[in-house]
């Protein structure tokens, strides 16, 4: 093999050596940045007793994906933060046997602290239970996981305590890396 030959040789195998080793860095760079935001936290779950909900927000029945909710919600969301004394925003989700396909019954509001009054165009509603299934997340919302993995652990733990659950579950955003969802024992 010619000079010319095994330079060309030693330089192919540097450049892979660097690729491997720049590949190796992102991918410790990635793995860090998704353990720094919660990624691998896992939700906690536990059975809480005497849960009372007062919440204030609209009622939606329709599309997952449309202006309206997205509209109810923005409201809600922006109500929240300029009045965080007010309560968190909550998401309620029925699940009926009658909504099918892409539709959904859904709540969504605030979850009002103690002594807060609702803002008149609001409806009111309030969800009680002597007991509830609890999901603790705490993750940014980039790396949570999915509520229908977060749902089937809950129905999942219900089942190992020989608890029936409602069709129902009131998903709170306490902040932005903080979500509890209960789900009422019927």
């Amino acid at each position: 093999m010619s000079k010319k030959g095994l330079y060309v040789k030693k330089y192919i195998i540097m450049r892979r050596k660097n690729f491997w080793f720049a590949g190796a860095a992102v991918l410790v760079i990635l793995i860090a940045v998704y353990h720094f935001l919660g990624g691998f936290n896992k939700a906690k779950l536990s059975l809480v007793s005497s849960v009372e909900y007062t919440l204030a927000g609209y009622d939606y029945r329709g599309k997952h994906r449309s202006e309206a909710l997205e509209k109810y919600f923005t409201e809600i969301r922006d109500m929240v933060k300029e009045q965080p004394e007010i309560g968190v925003l909550a998401m309620v989700y029925y699940k009926e046997p009658q909504v099918k396909g892409d539709n959904t019954h859904l709540f969504i509001g605030i979850v009002l602290n103690e002594g807060q009054s609702a803002p008149e165009q609001l409806e009111k509603r309030t969800i009680e239970a002597e007991r509830a299934v609890r999901a603790t997340v705490n993750a940014h919302a980039a790396v949570m996981p999915a509520p229908n993995a977060i749902h089937e652990k809950m129905t999942e733990f219900a089942q190992r305590e020989g608890l029936t659950l409602q069709a129902i579950s009131i998903e709170k955003y306490i902040s932005e890396t903080h979500l509890e969802i209960d789900m009422p024992v019927e």
